[in-house]
């Protein structure tokens, strides 16, 4: 167990969640298993009864929910509003399955504003005849720079799809603008409470270590989640083991 606050709680409470988080189907080698322990311990019965409850009112049954949750454990973190208000989009708007969920969970949990509904809307321009919509949970999962690269810039013949997609964000740029800023656009999209700013805390161990340089600050920045945890904490966790704790305090996960 990597993270030490979660050994702190009553001894036969934590041994019953570990049965518990077993017994849904986590792998005790795997690294969800100590996210999903985590948010286990971390979110009581009534609480967790209540985030049920809202999946269930959009049709999701017991075992898809379970499934979710070993995919994704921080979809039992989000606010019970925050949820209901993702689920809605998702699945009354966009016309997901809870499979299609379960298949490409992240996206259910990033800024509707800043990044689904724009890339909706290139992606309901580009399913007008040149692309199939069943790929659009992976045009919302991609990097920043890789959707401008794949679904804008790609279809020149298409120059209002660039002014679609940044008018939605509330950005104007050229192609060669939007093309170099790309990298670093998703930085600035995403959360600084928690994302960027713990990542920087990881960064700024690895700089001070001299186990990183600071020209690869921005592709640290914008890496998936599970990429920069194995990257830049995982891996050097025996010569540093408190990366973890450090991230996820600045995360507010511990």
């Amino acid at each position: 167990m990597r993270n030490p606050r979660t050994l702190c709680v009553n001894p036969n409470l934590f041994s019953e969640a570990i049965m518990k988080i077993i017994k849904m189907g986590f792998d005790p080698s795997s690294l969800m298993f100590a996210h999903g322990l985590r948010r286990l311990l971390g979110i009581n019965k009534g609480i967790w009864e209540a985030k049920l409850a809202v999946y269930r009112s959009f049709g999701w049954s017991n075992a898809k929910i379970l499934s979710l949750f070993r995919k994704l454990p921080m979809c039992m973190g989000a606010l019970e509003k925050k949820i209901s208000i993702a689920l809605d989009f998702f699945m009354n708007k966009l016309n997901w399955t809870p499979v299609d969920i379960s298949k490409y969970p992240t996206p259910l949990f990033l800024s509707l504003e800043k990044r689904t509904m724009p890339r909706c809307s290139v992606f309901e321009v580009l399913s007008k005849g040149l692309m199939k919509k069943a790929g659009m949970g992976k045009a919302l999962k991609v990097s920043e720079d890789v959707f401008l690269k794949k679904y804008v810039v790609k279809y020149e013949e298409l120059p209002q799809l660039l002014k679609v997609y940044q008018t939605k964000m509330g950005v104007l740029l050229s192609p060669e603008s939007a093309l170099r800023a790309a990298q670093y656009l998703t930085t600035l999209l995403l959360s600084l409470e928690k994302r960027t700013m713990p990542r920087c805390s990881v960064i700024e161990v690895l700089f001070s270590k001299g186990l990183m340089k600071k020209g690869q600050m921005g592709n640290a920045l914008m890496k998936a989640e599970d990429v920069f945890l194995k990257n830049y904490v995982i891996k050097y966790e025996e010569d540093l083991p408190q990366l973890l704790m450090i991230y996820q305090s600045k995360m507010g996960v511990l």
